[in-house]
């Protein structure tokens, strides 16, 4: 076996990519979701994502949309 020197180390593949746009939402951005399926979700995944990253997220629904904003 041969000892190889300076070859990069391949990146991270762990974890996945969110279907919601948390990460490039800024401070009073919000996204509106239709489907009443999917409210849970949203809110959820948008809760997991603030309190790994120290952001916050609130919900409303109204007339059937949620709509999701981030405030901090």
């Amino acid at each position: 076996m041969q000892i190889e020197k300076n070859v990069p180390a391949p990146k991270s593949t762990r974890g996945r990519t969110s279907k919601y746009p948390w990460d490039k939402m800024q401070v009073n951005d919000s996204i509106a979701i239709d489907d009443p399926d999917q409210h849970h979700n949203a809110r959820s995944s948008a809760a997991q994502y603030g309190a790994r990253h120290n952001k916050k997220f609130v919900s409303k629904v109204v007339d059937g949309v949620m709509r999701i904003w981030r405030v901090a």
